[in-house]
């Protein structure tokens, strides 16, 4: 204990004279204090559950060689002060009877990587990394990431790219793209094909999209056309024919009707003439037709076109 506590004095001494720089110093004690102050160890986060406990050790000894901690007794104290509560209980059950601070950083390391990291099957690893395949939607490089983080506990070895490339290849969702990896050499090759080969079929889609949008588009045309299409498509009901303004049977008197605004060929009285000419007798129109006689109704339906005089006065 009282080499413990004679370690604890010099940890607090070091930090402090960090902390509390003199007054009076000289440009080279002032340089020296400031790159001592550099090495300071500062803070480091806690544990927090649920994260490798290896990745965090890892990133915790990173730290301890920035700030030049050597020792493994420091280390140790340095380990316990910024762990937090969840790890501490874990160190202190595994520790016992010892008290945490007397055992070294090294070995306190282990102790805790073989409670929270049981060692894994080997076996059993390297069954679920050669059971996954790409799932539907995944992208190539999600699924590369993941067969690697699957490797990780397979210890392939030397192996390892060459497994990686054949579950890759082997566990492509796209069969025609699967086809096309297969003969590839090394496993950047094959990623490297299969995102290109996935970026190309991304593509006509979008292209064949633009395309359609173009092609149902309905075009815009201008107002003069539209005006000019509608006018010279529709006849005048009053003289039936094309007129640009003024319609000119609007002074004119029918033959048939003997009224002013139209013409005999666009008179309703035509319409009603042949409607009751059509609702006579059957017979009688048969017995007619049958002695080579023009049946009256027949000659007033087809007089429907504008007569001789309607055409005259038009043109006058």
């Amino acid at each position: 204990m009282e080499k413990l506590k004679k370690i604890l004095s010099s940890t607090i001494k070091q930090s402090t004279s960090f902390i509390v720089p003199s007054i009076n110093l000289s440009e080279s004690d002032t340089s020296e204090s400031e790159s001592s102050e550099d090495m300071a160890p500062g803070h480091f986060e806690s544990y927090s559950e649920g994260t490798p406990v290896e990745e965090y050790l890892e990133r915790f000894e990173a730290y301890l060689i920035l700030h030049n901690v050597t020792n493994e007794l420091q280390r140790t104290v340095h380990f316990i002060g910024t762990c937090g509560s969840y790890l501490y209980s874990r160190v202190k059950s595994s520790c016992n009877p010892r008290a945490p601070m007397e055992v070294p950083f090294n070995e306190l390391k282990t102790l805790l990587t073989g409670i929270l990291c049981p060692k894994n099957v080997v076996s059993i690893e390297r069954a679920k990394f050669h059971l996954r395949n790409q799932s539907e939607g995944e992208s190539v490089t999600n699924y590369i990431q993941a067969l690697r983080k699957l490797a990780q506990t397979c210890d392939f070895g030397a192996q390892l790219e060459s497994q990686l490339k054949d579950r890759f290849v082997v566990g492509i969702r796209d069969p025609s793209m699967r086809s096309q990896v297969i003969d590839t050499l090394s496993l950047e090759e094959a990623v490297s094909k299969a995102s290109t080969l996935e970026l190309s079929k991304r593509l006509p889609c979008s292209s064949m999209a633009d395309m359609s949008l173009n092609v149902f588009q309905p075009r815009r045309r201008g107002p003069n056309k539209d005006r000019r299409f509608n006018t010279y498509q529709k006849k005048c009901s009053n003289c039936n024919r094309f007129c640009r303004g003024d319609c000119p049977a609007k002074n004119y008197q029918c033959y048939r009707c003997k009224r002013k605004g139209h013409v005999a060929a666009c008179c309703k009285a035509n319409l009603n003439q042949c409607y009751e000419d059509s609702s006579t007798d059957t017979l009688g129109s048969v017995r007619l037709l049958s002695s080579g006689r023009q049946v009256g109704s027949n000659q007033d339906c087809i007089n429907l076109h504008p007569s001789t005089s309607d055409d005259e006065a038009l043109d006058q």
